[in-house]
C-alpha cells in the first residue's frame, strides 16, 4: 500500500494515509472490530442528520428545517452518545459479516482476484513513479500525487469530471463514513424512481444534436464533515442548473438536480388507523424491519467494489504498444475512433477500452489476465459515472466505451462477461435511439463549409462522421448477435436512416490538406446514399450495381443488412405457431425472397471476392470479413438449421427431438444439405488460409466445424461398386474447373469422393471425428480471443462422445 507524506494521519496497522481522523477512526475498526467508536456530540438536528445536510445548530428550529417546514428536534446529549456506541458496537460487527460474505460471493462469482491479477502481469513493463499517468488515477488510486493529476485532466471528451473521479477515490475508501454515498449523489431528482419510458414517444420530439455533457462542479475537497460537502454539493449544482434549451436530448422530462437525501413520508403517524388484513399470512414484525432497514443501508455503508492496488500499473510504452496494435489488428473491423486525431488523454473510458483491447495482440505473458481485469475495471468506471452523471449515457464516450465493453464480453471466456457483452448492447441500442443517432439529421449537426478554412472544415467532418460511424458500428455488434450467437437482433435495416460512412480514404486522411485533395472539385465530402437506396440497387438494379460501391464498408454493410434480412425471413419461416408435426412448414413466399438474397449475395461475392484483384493487408482483411459473411448468410438460410442445432448438439433429452427434425430438414431438400457442406468447408478454408485474429473467427470455425460435422452423416454415400471422382469442397475460388466441378456437384449431385484438408473422406464416422479434429486444430491456434479455447474444449469433448458411441 502506498503511502503518501502529506498525509494529515496515517493507519499504524497498514500504513493507509487519511487526510481526516474519523476517518481514520472509522478505518481502525476494520483492523479491531471491538475498537470502541469514538464518543462525538452531535451538533445537528434528528431530520438534517438522517438527510445527510447540513444543519446550522440554531434552537428551537434550524434554518434547514425551517426551509422545508418540518418538525425540528435535538436529541440530548446522553441520548446521542448512548445510541451511537450502542449502534456503533452492534451493528458494526453484523455489517463486517455480511460485507466479508457478499466480497467472498464476489469473489466465487469472478473467479479470481481483480488486486491479484493487476498486480501480477509478468510482461507489463512497470511504470516509474515519476511516469505515472492519469489513466492510474481513472481506477481508484488514492495518493496526493495523483489526485494532484486529476484535478487537471478530464475523462470524456469535453471538460473536467468532477475533480477526476475524485468521488470514486471516497467511495473505494472504507475509512469515509458511507462508501458507496456515490451511487445516490449526483443530478437525481425524485423522477428517478418512475417507470421505464417507451423510447418510440420519443420520435415526436425534435432532437437537437448530441454535445457534450455540461460540466459538473466539483466536489470541496476539505469540508469539515460530510454534511458539509453534501450542501455544498446541492448548492453548486442548483448553481449550474442547464436551460431546457441546452440539454442535448430529453431524459425524464428534464428532472431537477437534487436528490432526496431521507424516504419520504408514506403516512403521517399522528394520523394513522389501524387497517384491516384481508389475508392471514405471516405478519413482518419489529425485527424483520429493522433487518430490511439495515440490508437497505449494507450497499451504503459498504460499497461492492475495493479498492485495487496500482503499483504495478504499466509504464508509457507499454500502454501506447497496446494502443498501436489495437489500430494495427482490431480498427479495421469497427473504425468507429478516428486515428488520426485521436489523444489517448482526452476520452480515458476510451483508451481503457482500446488498451484492454489491443494488449491481446501485444504478445505479452500476462496480457490475458491484465486484459480481463481491466476489463472489469473499466465496466466499473462506466457504471459508476452513469450513476452520478445521468446524461453521460447519452453520450459520444460512454457509446463508444460501451461498445468496446460488448466486444470483449462477447469473447471473454466464462459466462459473466458475455452476459455483460448482452446487457451492452441492450443499452447501446436504447440510448442511441434515444440520441436519434439512427436518423437523418440526427447525431452531430450538419454544417456548410463553403466559408471555412480547410482545417476548420476537416474538423467539422470529423464530428458529423464520427457520430455516423458510431451509429453503423452499433448496428453492426447488434446485427452480428444474430449470425454469431443465433439471437435476435434489437435494430433492422429499415431503422437505420443515415447516410453510409464516407470512405475509407477520407477517414484515415491524415491532415485536412490531405483530406481536402481527396476531392479537389468540392469544399466539402463527397455525399454517400442510403442503406435502402443501395440494397434497392443491387437487388433489383443491373449488375454494375455493386461494382459502383467503391469502399470495401460499403460492401460489408451491404451484405450486412441482406444476412439481417434471411435471418428475419427465416423466424417468420419457422414459427412455432404456425409449425404442423413432422411436415414441412415452409412458408413459400418466404422461401422465394431467401432464394433472391442468397442469389444476390453470391453474385457480390464473385464479382469482387478474394481472388478479383491484389489488395493491402487491411483491404485483404475486410475483404475476408465480407466472405465470411456470405458463407455463414448461406448457414443461416438453411432452413431451420440453426433452429434445432444447439439442441442437437447438447445431447439432452430434447436432442432426440432435435436429431428427428434435423433428418426430416435433409430429406426434404438433399442440394440444400449439399450447398450446407460446401459453405462450411469453405469457411474452415477460409480460416486456415487467411486467419486475422478478427473477433468473428472463433465463432465461425466453431459453427462451420460442428456443421460440417452433421453434414458428414446427412450426405448418402456412393456405392462401393461405382466409380468416384475426388471434390475437394474447402478449395478457395481461384481455380475455375474446380469451382464449376463443386457447383455441379451441389446441384446435382453425382458420384464424387468429397474431401476437405485433413479429411480424406468427409462423408462417414469417421469422417465426422476427423471434421472434429481438424476444427479443434484450428481453434486452438487462435491465441488472443480466449473463448476460442472453450470452444476447442468443447469439440473435443463432442469428439470423444462420439468415439465412445
Amino acid at each position: 500500500m502506498e503511502t503518501s507524506n502529506n498525509a494529515r494521519y496515517q493507519c499504524s496497522s497498514c500504513g493507509r494515509p487519511f487526510d481526516r481522523k474519523d476517518a481514520l477512526s472509522r478505518h481502525m475498526r476494520l483492523h479491531d472490530p471491538d475498537r470502541a467508536a469514538a464518543k462525538v456530540r452531535r451538533k445537528s438536528c434528528t431530520s438534517c442528520f438522517g438527510s445527510k445536510i447540513k444543519c446550522s445548530g440554531t434552537r428551537p428550529v434550524c434554518s434547514s428545517c425551517e426551509k422545508r417546514g418540518i418538525d425540528c428536534r435535538y436529541l440530548r446529549v446522553s441520548e446521542s452518545q448512548a445510541g451511537s456506541n450502542t449502534v456503533n458496537r452492534t451493528s458494526q460487527a453484523q455489517s463486517n459479516t455480511q460485507t466479508q460474505q457478499a466480497d467472498s460471493d464476489e469473489h466465487r462469482r469472478s473467479g479470481s482476484s481483480l488486486s491479484e491479477i493487476v498486480a501480477h502481469p509478468p510482461s507489463l513493463t512497470l511504470a516509474d513513479p515519476v511516469e505515472e499517468t492519469t489513466l492510474a488515477s481513472l481506477v481508484g488510486v488514492r495518493s496526493p500525487r495523483l489526485q494532484s493529476l486529476g484535478q487537471s485532466t478530464a475523462l470524456g471528451s469535453s471538460t473536467p469530471y468532477r475533480g477526476q473521479f475524485s468521488y470514486i477515490d471516497d467511495a473505494h475508501d472504507l475509512g469515509t463514513a458511507n462508501n458507496a454515498d456515490w451511487l445516490g449523489e449526483g443530478p437525481i431528482s425524485d423522477s428517478a424512481f418512475a417507470g421505464p419510458f417507451i423510447p418510440g414517444l420519443w420520435d415526436f420530439f425534435p432532437m437537437s444534436p448530441p454535445q457534450a455533457p455540461q460540466p459538473v462542479l466539483p466536489l470541496p475537497q476539505h469540508s469539515e464533515t460530510q454534511e458539509d460537502a453534501s450542501e455544498d454539493y446541492s448548492r453548486d449544482l442548483e448553481s449550474n442548473t442547464v436551460s431546457d434549451f441546452e440539454h442535448p436530448w430529453p431524459m425524464e422530462w428534464n428532472p431537477g438536480s437534487s436528490q432526496p437525501w431521507s424516504l419520504p413520508l408514506l403516512e403521517d403517524p399522528q394520523h394513522y388507523k389501524p387497517i384491516a388484513r384481508t389475508f392471514c399470512n405471516n405478519p413482518i414484525t419489529a425485527s424483520g424491519i429493522t433487518t430490511l432497514k439495515a440490508r437497505i443501508n449494507l450497499y451504503y455503508d459498504y460499497g461492492p467494489w475495493q479498492q485495487i492496488q496500482l503499483e504495478n500499473f504499466p509504464s508509457g510504452d507499454s500502454l501506447n504498444h497496446a494502443i498501436d496494435m489495437y489500430f494495427v489488428h482490431f480498427h479495421a473491423v469497427l473504425p468507429m475512433v478516428h486515428h488520426p486525431t485521436f489523444d489517448p488523454q482526452n476520452d480515458l473510458l476510451v483508451t481503457l477500452g482500446l488498451i484492454t483491447i489491443g494488449v491481446k495482440y501485444t504478445g505479452f505473458s500476462g496480457a490475458q489476465n491484465f486484459s480481463k481485469a481491466l476489463f472489469e475495471l473499466t465496466r466499473r468506471l462506466i457504471l459508476s459515472r452513469a450513476e452520478r452523471e445521468r446524461r453521460f449515457v447519452r453520450t459520444e464516450t460512454y457509446l463508444t466505451a460501451q461498445l468496446l465493453q460488448a466486444v470483449f464480453g462477447y469473447l471473454g471466456d466464462d459466462e459473466r462477461t458475455f452476459e455483460i457483452a448482452e446487457s451492452c448492447r441492450s443499452s447501446l441500442v436504447y440510448n442511441a435511439k434515444c440520441m436519434g443517432l439512427f436518423r437523418q439529421g440526427s447525431g452531430a449537426p450538419e454544417f456548410e463549409q463553403n466559408d471555412l478554412s480547410p482545417d476548420a472544415s476537416w474538423h467539422a467532418w470529423i464530428r458529423t462522421e464520427r457520430y455516423r460511424r458510431l451509429a453503423w458500428s452499433i448496428y453492426e455488434l447488434d446485427t452480428s448477435s444474430a449470425y454469431l450467437h443465433n439471437n435476435r437482433p434489437l435494430l433492422s435495416p429499415e431503422d437505420i436512416n443515415i447516410p453510409l460512412p464516407s470512405s475509407s480514404q477520407h477517414w484515415e486522411a491524415q491532415s485536412a490538406h490531405a483530406w481536402a485533395s481527396l476531392h479537389p472539385w468540392a469544399s466539402s465530402c463527397p455525399p454517400t446514399g442510403s442503406l435502402r437506396d443501395v440494397i434497392h440497387n443491387v437487388v433489383h438494379g443491373t449488375e454494375t450495381g455493386f461494382s459502383k460501391l467503391q469502399d470495401e464498408k460499403h460492401r460489408f454493410l451491404v451484405v450486412l443488412s441482406l444476412a439481417r434480412t434471411i435471418w428475419s425471413l427465416k423466424e417468420v419461416h419457422f414459427s412455432s405457431i404456425i409449425e404442423q408435426p413432422n411436415n414441412g412448414f415452409e412458408s413459400a413466399l418466404c422461401t422465394q425472397q431467401q432464394e433472391l438474397l442468397l442469389a444476390t449475395i453470391d453474385k457480390l461475392y464473385r464479382s469482387d471476392g478474394l481472388r478479383s484483384r491484389p489488395y493491402t493487408r487491411s483491404q485483404q482483411q475486410q475483404v475476408v470479413y465480407r466472405a465470411q459473411l456470405t458463407h455463414i448468410t448461406h448457414l443461416i438460410g438453411a432452413g431451420d438449421l440453426m433452429t434445432f442445432l444447439y439442441s442437437y448438439l447438447r445431447r439432452g433429452h430434447e436432442s432426440v427431438d432435435a436429431e428427428f427434425r434435423m433428418r426430416k430438414w435433409a430429406e426434404r431438400d438433399a442440394q440444400r444439405v449439399r450447398r450446407v457442406a460446401y459453405h462450411s468447408a469453405q469457411l474452415l478454408g477460409l480460416m486456415r488460409t487467411y486467419p486475422s485474429n478478427l473477433p468473428s473467427e472463433p465463432f465461425v470455425v466453431f459453427h462451420a466445424g460442428v456443421i460440417l460435422s452433421v453434414m458428414s452423416i446427412l450426405l448418402p454415400a456412393c456405392p462401393a461398386s461405382v466409380e468416384t471422382l475426388p471434390l475437394q469442397i474447402d478449395h478457395l475460388h481461384g481455380d475455375e474447373q474446380q469451382d464449376e466441378k463443386a457447383q455441379a456437384w451441389i446441384k446435382h449431385g453425382g458420384n464424387f469422393s468429397i474431401w476437405v484438408h485433413g479429411v480424406t473422406s468427409l462423408i462417414g464416422e469417421q469422417g465426422r471425428e476427423q471434421i472434429l479434429d481438424q476444427t479443434a486444430w484450428l481453434l486452438g491456434g487462435m491465441n488472443v480471443w480466449p473463448i476460442a479455447k472453450k470452444f476447442a474444449v468443447l469439440i473435443i469433448s463432442l469428439r470423444e462422445g462420439l468415439a465412445r458411441e
